[in-house]
């Protein structure tokens, strides 16, 4: 059973103007975005591939090399790109992960304007440009959207196999064997969108009443895609593997998960309220149990529910972990509105017509003042912001970092370093206390540079008092603005964002 079309498409001059605008604000994003949202992005994907390049050993990777638990597809895409740069003298590595957010970006801008394209038909003709705005401007889907993570990659291709589906009125066969491509390249990506996959499969053949041959061409060819990435992986760790196993059985049998954290079942819908700010967050439920009520059998809440009550009950939980179902967001958002058909007859002169454009006016200001943030910051709390200055300033003059813990962008943690980004002619010198600081003879022949937390300031009154040495703030790896934003978007911890400091020896 296709789901039936309701309503005709409009305004398709409006979505063509849109997409080259969202292009325009992903790539923009994409360039902006320096650095990683989560550690996982960085020293799982682009370490990896570096180490396949040669250019770092296997010891001073992740623990999630040696214990084998990492699909390498995402990594061997980065390893083809970075020897394709090479190839054309594009060595920068800020360079080289900027082309890896915009090839994302370039997906994301794809996968929803097919996504949308194939939608747009269950969408009130009033209500279209709207879910064509949203779908690509709820504030957080960019900034996720431009990721070259595991997360982002994974939702875009599940995105993209529920677009194949609804787009394949004819039931062709060749779109069942294209549709069980795109979900096991999902699995391969990130191995926990199988319960996305598996939502879905239960929908095609519970409601969808999808014939059997079909459900088998589905799983046939996941099957092989499957094997596809069971090759991957035996030629980039040397070993036939089976990573999906492994990783499986370490994470979630021997628990390894839990040593990095546990939550309790609830802490997910915080996630869902917290992330994109609460205003936006309260909407986003609501929606959610607006339309498990109406429409039980929508095929988007069956994809997404089991993905989301299985990441409950796992102890181990991560905002990041539901960016695989933020691109479902803006199309959940309207179906659910237009089950309250009492909103649009609503009298214009009644106080709480007033009321309700105030509150779209305030969601309005919150979404566009996020998406400029966006533009204007790096990924995070911007670690990769501060050693990207050094880069750029510094890169053939002799640099001393001296850095408190936890404060050196290179290795903000301890025997896990940042090789991709490693400057030659740095070195890195870790301090424990400021005052180490007024021991010190600085060699003016060299650039001698601080980099330390916000926190430490928090505890000091705001000030860095040394006796010895002139110490000058220079860059913070977040602008002041956006930190004082973040105290409605609680995006990232303030006090981890960086401050750099020139010191000279005082005269």
């Amino acid at each position: 059973m296709m789901l039936k079309s309701q309503y005709q498409r409009s305004s398709p001059n409006f979505h063509w103007f849109i997409i080259r605008i969202a292009s325009l604000v992903y790539f923009v994003t994409a360039y902006q975005s320096e650095g990683y949202y989560h550690p996982d992005e960085h020293y799982q994907i682009i370490e990896f591939a570096n180490h396949k390049l040669g250019n770092i050993e296997a010891q001073d990777l992740a623990w999630e090399y040696k214990a084998r638990i990492r699909p390498a597809l995402q990594p061997g895409i980065a390893w083809v790109i970075f020897q394709v740069l090479d190839y054309f003298t594009v060595r920068d590595p800020y360079h080289q992960a900027a082309f890896l957010r915009m090839i994302s970006a370039l997906l994301s801008v794809f996968a929803i304007s097919v996504f949308v394209k194939l939608t747009l038909h269950l969408v009130q003709p009033k209500y279209q440009r709207g879910y064509i705005l949203l779908s690509y401007f709820l504030w957080f889907i960019p900034l996720i959207g431009v990721r070259f993570s595991s997360e982002t990659w994974s939702g875009l291709f599940f995105l993209l196999s529920i677009s194949v589906f609804l787009g394949n009125k004819e039931k062709k066969l060749w779109l069942y064997a294209l549709l069980g491509i795109l979900l096991g390249l999902s699995f391969l990506l990130r191995f926990q969108s199988a319960l996305l996959s598996f939502g879905f499969i239960v929908w095609l053949v519970f409601v969808g009443k999808e014939k059997l041959n079909n459900i088998v061409i589905i799983l046939t060819f996941i099957l092989l895609t499957v094997q596809m990435g069971i090759f991957i992986d035996t030629w980039f760790y040397g070993e036939y593997i089976l990573t999906f196993f492994n990783y499986f059985y370490v994470n979630i049998i021997a628990d390894v998960a839990s040593q990095f954290g546990v939550s309790p079942w609830y802490i997910i819908c915080w996630y869902i309220l917290k992330f994109p700010t609460l205003p936006i967050g309260i909407i986003i439920l609501l929606a959610w149990v607006i339309l498990s009520i109406k429409k039980p059998l929508n095929i988007f809440l069956w994809s997404v529910i089991p993905f989301i009550l299985i990441h409950s009950i796992i102890p181990h939980k991560e905002e990041r972990f539901l960016f695989p179902i933020v691109f479902f967001m803006p199309i959940l958002l309207i179906l659910a509105w237009q089950e309250l058909p009492y909103i649009a007859r609503m009298p214009k002169k009644k106080l709480t017509h007033y009321v309700s454009y105030l509150v779209l006016g305030i969601i309005i200001l919150i979404n566009v003042t996020g998406i400029i943030a966006g533009l204007s910051k790096s990924a995070g709390v911007g670690r990769m912001a501060i050693s990207k200055y050094i880069h750029t300033q510094h890169a053939d003059t002799p640099v001393n970092l001296y850095a408190l813990p936890g404060s050196n962008p290179y290795q903000p943690w301890p025997m896990l370093p940042a090789s991709f980004y490693k400057e030659k002619n740095l070195k890195a010198i870790q301090i424990h206390s400021i005052n180490e600081l007024n021991l010190l003879k600085l060699n003016e022949n060299q650039k001698n540079i601080l980099v330390l937390q916000k926190a430490f300031l928090y505890h000091n009154n705001d000030q860095i008092q040394l006796n010895r040495v002139a110490c000058v703030k220079i860059k913070q790896s977040v602008p002041k603005w956006i930190e004082w934003l973040n105290q409605l978007y609680q995006g990232f911890d303030n006090g981890s964002i960086l401050c750099l400091y020139e010191l000279k020896n005082r005269k």
